[in-house]
């Protein structure tokens, strides 16, 4: 498949559904989200909510009674790792499989440029009302700036473009900053970056802008804070189907690996074990035998199995490469 990202990715997904659909909607992605590596931390009768192994990523399921809906939001982090882990594409098509709204997309794109400069002169011509992000221009009243020194003495930070509650919104930051601040590397170790970001809610994005986002960012960013690169689509609003490329199913061993491979807690556990001395590994293990048997009496006993052996699985027929998504209407819910 040719990329025709153009470097834009979607840093945020936000969907609702009818309420009906509070029953089955945890069951259909948590599948995803396993092979995504991330765990379900919290579990009740109004909230589920999954977070990457280190934390910083996080989708969230919400029962929302009183709209009438169910929430879905991913962050960008959790994003980031569906896409690197080739879960992308089924995570889209258990979201478009059921009748649903995009409420909120983000979409991104970063460049490498000196960011106290780029971060200024963005700054400078957004108050002097030179920015658009649809047809009217934005009033320098609705350009908010978040300004810090760095560590090599320059001032620098966030530039935002539009009122809060706009429909379509941008924020242009210091991607060096941001990442200096949130993690633990060294100044000298974090590459000169900025990052345009454009965020586009009440119901204008559709699925397919979160899985093929160039020609929405485009259509925003340019020309006021981007040129268009060659080869960009028009974006087209509530545009027709669109296929996703779906990525080989993972099968049982393949995740369990994988969860075993990437899970903060049996790493703890492993260490606990160790300090047990020489039978700590025999405990362990004896202990994930016993844990075994329950969960799977349990399972066997909630779909009405009775004997069944650990060595039987269901296997089932591998996906089509892609498939086609067909977007449905933009619905009231």
């Amino acid at each position: 498949m040719t990329d025709t990202s153009h470097g834009v990715i979607c840093d945020h997904l936000s969907v609702t559904c009818p309420l009906e659909h509070w029953s089955s909607l945890p069951d259909s992605l948590s599948l995803h989200l396993s092979d995504a590596q991330m765990e379900l931390q919290v579990s009740s009768d109004h909230l589920y909510l999954w977070r990457t192994s280190d934390g910083t990523g996080m989708v969230r399921i919400e029962r929302m009674s009183r709209a009438g809906v169910v929430s879905v939001l991913a962050s960008g982090h959790a994003l980031a790792k569906l896409r690197a882990l080739g879960v992308w594409g089924r995570y889209l098509c258990e979201l478009a499989a059921l009748p649903h709204k995009v409420t909120r997309v983000d979409v991104a794109c970063d460049v490498y440029a000196f960011a106290p400069t780029v971060i200024a002169d963005a700054l400078a011509k957004g108050r002097s009302g030179a920015v658009a992000l649809t047809r009217k221009c934005i009033s320098g009243q609705d350009v908010e700036s978040h300004m810090s020194l760095r560590p090599d003495g320059l001032e620098s930070g966030t530039v935002y473009f539009g009122s809060k509650g706009a429909e379509v919104r941008a924020a242009v930051y210091d991607k060096r900053l941001e990442r200096y601040k949130k993690t633990s590397a060294e100044w000298s170790d974090v590459d000169e970056r900025v990052r345009y970001e454009i965020r586009v809610r009440n119901g204008l994005p559709t699925l397919r802008d979160a899985y093929e986002p160039a020609a929405l960012f485009f259509h925003h960013a340019t020309p006021s804070l981007l040129p268009r690169p060659s080869g960009v689509p028009d974006w087209v609003p509530h545009g027709d189907g669109f296929s996703i490329e779906r990525s080989a199913p993972h099968f049982p061993a393949m995740r369990l690996r994988s969860r075993v491979e990437s899970s903060t807690d049996l790493g703890a556990i492993c260490t606990l074990a160790a300090r047990d001395g020489a039978g700590g590994v025999e405990f362990l293990l004896s202990c994930v035998r016993r844990r075994y048997d329950v969960e799977l009496a349990r399972a066997a006993s909630s779909v009405g199995l009775k004997g069944l052996a650990p060595s039987v699985a269901a296997v089932a027929p591998p996906e089509p490469a892609s498939t086609v998504v067909a977007l449905r209407p933009q619905t009231e819910h």
